[in-house]
C-alpha cells in the first residue's frame, strides 16, 4: 500500500510541476478511444476449468473465452503544457465473460458454469510528443491509477435433480492498482482533429478471496488446496485507434500594464507559453498554426520580435503584403537589419 500511495504522489507532483511550467494557457483535448486487450489468467483458469471437470470428468470444457482477447473502451482528458509534454486523465472500461452449461438426454440444463469481468480503470500519466512531420506525431506514455469492478462475479448452479443441488458464487469487489506504458501514432487532420492509434501493456492483478465453503476450500489428496489462484491476472498486451478533439490554447485576456508602465509578470509569462507554441510550429513550418499563437502573444504582450515572426509567416505563406506591414513595425525598432531593410525597399509599396 506504502508503495502504491507514493506512486500516486509522484504523478500528482509531476502533474502539478507540467502545469505551473506551462501556465493554463496550452490546449486541451478530449480523446475517444476503441480497441482490445490481450488476457492470460491461466491460473484463474484452471480454477474456473476445475469444477465441470470434476462434475462432469468424461467431457472437455475447452479453453475458456479468459485467455484471448476483450474488447475496451477509453476517454482520456489531456492537457498540453507545452508543445511536447501532456499529462492526462485515464478512464478505461473492459469486458469478458464466458460460460459452460451441460444439459441431460431430454436437453434440459443440469450444469452452468458462468463467470464475467467488468472492469473499470481511473489513472493519471504523461505523455511526450515527438514531431515526425507537420502533421504526424509519435509519442510515449505512462499512467497509473485504479481498477474497479462492476459486478464482476463467477457463479455455479447444479439445477434439481443433481446429486448436487447447490448454487455457489464469487463475487470480486475489491479495487486494486495497476499502470500502463504505451507507444503512440497521431495524425493532426486539422489543428482542432487528430486520428491516432496506440499499442501498449497494462500491469494489473485482481485479487481473488474465495468463501471458505465446498467446493471453494476443497483440497486434494495431499491436502493441498484445489483453487489456487490468489488473483486475476489481467496484464497483458492492448491497442486501439481514436478520435482527439483539442481547443484552447490561443485565448487570453488583453495585454495590462501596472502603474509603472511595466507589463505584469503573469501577462507576459502567458504572452511567452504563447511564443513557444508559435516557434514550435514554425520550426515544423506551419506557418499558419504559428501566425495564431504569435497572434494570442502580440495580444498580451507586443513586441518588435514577435512581429518579425508574423511577418516571416506571411512571408513563408506568400502574402508579400502583409509580411511587408508587421516587418515595417519590427524594422522601426531595428533600423540596423540590413537584411529585413534591404528586403523592404524591393518589396514595401
Amino acid at each position: 500500500m506504502f508503495k502504491r500511495i507514493i506512486t500516486v504522489l509522484v504523478f500528482v507532483l509531476l502533474a502539478s510541476t507540467l502545469l505551473a511550467e506551462g501556465g493554463m494557457n496550452g490546449k486541451f483535448g478530449i480523446e475517444l478511444r476503441g480497441g482490445a486487450t490481450l488476457l492470460n489468467p491461466s491460473a484463474f483458469d484452471e480454477d474456473y476449468k476445475y469444477i465441470p471437470t470434476m462434475a462432469f470428468p468424461n467431457t472437455d470444457p475447452g479453453a475458456s473465452t479468459f485467455i484471448g482477447m476483450a474488447p475496451t473502451g477509453s476517454l482520456l482528458l489531456e492537457y498540453l503544457a507545452t508543445p511536447n509534454v501532456g499529462i492526462f486523465f485515464k478512464t478505461d472500461f473492459m469486458f469478458v465473460q464466458d460460460e459452460v452449461s451441460y444439459t441431460d438426454l431430454n436437453d434440459e440444463e443440469i450444469f452452468y458454469n458462468h463467470a464475467a469481468f467488468s472492469i473499470g480503470y481511473f489513472g493519471i500519466g504523461g505523455k511526450y510528443y515527438i514531431p515526425a512531420s507537420e502533421k504526424f506525431f509519435i509519442s510515449l506514455g505512462a499512467d497509473a491509477g485504479m481498477f474497479m469492478n462492476y459486478q464482476s462475479f463467477w457463479e455455479i448452479n447444479f439445477f434439481h435433480d443433481t446429486p448436487m443441488e447447490q448454487y455457489y458464487s464469487v463475487d470480486f469487489t475489491e479495487m486494486f492498482f495497476g499502470a500502463n506504458i504505451e507507444a503512440g501514432a497521431k495524425f493532426m487532420v486539422s489543428d482542432t482533429v487528430g486520428l491516432g492509434a496506440n499499442v501498449g501493456y497494462r500491469i494489473a492483478s485482481m485479487p481473488i478471496t474465495y468463501p471458505e465453503e465446498l467446493p471453494f476450500n476443497a483440497t486434494d489428496i495431499d491436502g493441498e488446496p484445489i483453487f489456487k489462484a490468489a488473483s486475476v491476472d489481467l496484464s497483458g498486451v492492448y491497442f486501439g485507434a481514436g478520435l482527439s478533439f483539442y481547443f484552447g490554447g490561443t485565448e487570453g485576456s488583453s495585454s495590462s500594464t501596472s502603474a509603472t508602465g511595466t507589463q505584469s509578470t503573469a501577462v507576459t509569462g502567458a504572452s511567452s507559453k504563447y511564443e513557444k507554441w508559435g516557434d514550435y510550429y514554425y520550426k515544423q513550418k506551419n506557418y499558419k498554426s504559428a501566425l495564431k499563437y504569435y497572434g494570442g502573444a502580440v495580444k498580451q504582450a507586443p513586441s518588435a520580435a514577435l512581429y518579425k515572426k508574423i511577418g516571416m509567416c506571411y512571408y513563408y505563406m506568400g502574402d508579400k503584403a502583409r509580411a511587408a506591414q508587421y516587418l515595417k513595425y519590427y524594422i522601426r525598432q531595428n533600423p540596423s537589419d540590413t537584411q529585413i531593410q534591404n528586403w523592404l525597399k524591393k518589396n514595401a509599396q
